[in-house]
C-alpha cells in the first residue's frame, strides 16, 4: 500500500501507515514491536479475545487484504 517497506504480513497488516490508520479508525491498537510472527499473534488472539473483538480484527484484516489486492492486481489505491 505504501511502497515504504518490503511486503510481509506484519507490515501489510500493522506497520504500514494505511494499516495503522485503519486500526486507529476502528478504535483498536496493538503493540506489535515485539511481534515476530503475525500468524502466531493472530492464533493467540483467537484464544484470548472476545467474539466481538475477533469480529473487528477479522473485518480489518480482510479490508486491508482487499485493498492491498486492489493495488497489486488492479493498480488502484484508496
Amino acid at each position: 500500500m505504501c511502497d515504504m517497506d518490503v511486503e510481509h504480513l506484519l507490515h501489510v497488516f500493522f506497520d504500514c501507515a494505511f494499516a495503522s490508520q485503519c486500526w486507529k479508525h476502528m478504535g483498536l491498537s496493538f503493540d506489535m514491536w515485539e511481534v515476530e510472527d503475525a500468524t502466531r499473534w493472530l492464533l493467540d488472539k483467537l484464544v484470548t479475545e472476545s467474539h466481538d473483538h475477533l469480529s473487528n480484527i477479522a473485518m480489518i484484516l480482510w479490508g486491508l487484504w482487499f485493498f492491498r489486492n486492489k493495488k497489486v492486481w488492479d493498480d488502484r489505491s484508496v
